[in-house]
């Protein structure tokens, strides 16, 4: 419960956060990034490349054979500050209902209560959108041109594109698909044991690729799981937006907030370790300078002498991807247009 016992007073919301239920979102929902709960606004990122060479058969007593050594690249990156606060005025009160209510009048708490809401929604957005963006190679940090990267340039790593053409019904996608999985199991280096594969789709990619020809055809003449040419399926439940497809092995996920290009897709491997991670920072206040970060700060503030009252919140975050040229970009070739 908000209450004023002074002039001046912060109350600390954190523990409030929890009443606040979460929304679904397709990434975060997929506890694929690794977090660290820092107590510097630098993150100290690590990416080590093992290199496991054959080792050939030697004569007893001749020269013995050696363990190269791993490769190791470390970089100090700036965490980006995203701070979002609402002021709380006497128009926010007065003359209004308590909604739900036919007569009650609203309160500072009410207004509060709703604020809250409203801003963790707010911070759970922006943590999907960094989580798409270090997955498509770059840090998200717009407005602050020091804390933004090219992962891609950073460790001097290229990417993998591959392309299907939808309006080719002899060439199934499956195969173009295949070439982009090879590629992720060989960069990986461990024989592709440890981790599964899944495609990341937009709206006009997962439509092409289900009614492709070849893949249509494909479930004619078997029954699947989910028959996904019949019934939608929904990530994070059965009435979730999020279409699933599972074919040949392979899992693909339709992803509806705009984060993947139109007719585009992502391949991403799932349980590389260390590949994906989630940097926090401390919050921009001294008393918790140099302390373990929180993933979000929230504060009630009141001041009767300045007469304000509001609510401050902040998160200081980078999404970090250490082996971008693991993620595969697949395209739909583009319809040639006819000059008439």
């Amino acid at each position: 419960m908000i209450t004023r016992k002074d002039d001046f007073g912060i109350v600390d919301l954190g523990a409030t956060l929890e009443l606040v239920p979460r929304q679904f979102r397709l990434i975060t929902g997929m506890n694929l990034f690794e977090t660290h709960l820092g107590t510097s606004t630098i993150a100290q990122i690590e990416r080590v490349d093992e290199v496991v060479a054959d080792i050939p058969a030697r004569r007893r007593g001749s020269e013995r054979n050696y363990v190269g050594s791993e490769r190791a690249q470390i970089k100090n990156l700036n965490i980006p500050f995203f701070p979002l606060d609402k002021g709380i005025t006497a128009a926010d009160v007065q003359n209004f209902r308590r909604y739900f209510t036919a007569d009650a009048p609203k309160t500072v708490e009410d207004v509060v209560t709703r604020v809250v809401r409203r801003i963790r929604i707010s911070h759970e957005a922006l943590r999907e959108k960094a989580l798409f963006a270090a997955i498509m190679g770059q840090s998200y940090a717009p407005g602050d041109a020091t804390c933004q990267y090219d992962y891609y340039t950073l460790w001097g790593v290229t990417q993998k594109s591959i392309e299907i053409d939808p309006a080719d019904a002899t060439q199934d996608p499956m195969e173009v698909i295949e070439e982009g999985r090879l590629h992720i199991a060989l960069q990986a280096g461990d024989n592709a044991g440890a981790y599964r594969i899944i495609c990341l789709c937009s709206p006009k990619f997962f439509s092409a690729l289900v009614h492709h020809p070849l893949v249509e055809l494909a479930y004619t003449y078997y029954g699947s799981q989910q028959e996904p040419l019949r019934r939608r399926l929904g990530a994070g439940g059965e009435n979730a937006v999020y279409r699933v497809f599972e074919h040949k092995g392979m899992t693909f996920i339709e992803d509806i907030s705009g984060n993947i290009p139109d007719g585009e897709a992502r391949l991403v491997p799932m349980g590389i370790d260390s590949m994906f991670q989630l940097h926090f920072a401390p919050a921009d206040d001294l008393q918790e300078a140099n302390t373990p970060a929180q993933e979000l700060y929230m504060w009630y503030k009141h001041s009767a002498y300045l007469r304000e009252e509001k609510v401050e919140s902040e998160t200081s975050m980078l999404a970090v991807n250490t082996r971008p040229e693991l993620v595969v970009e697949v395209t739909l070739k583009e319809e040639e247009t006819v000059e008439p």
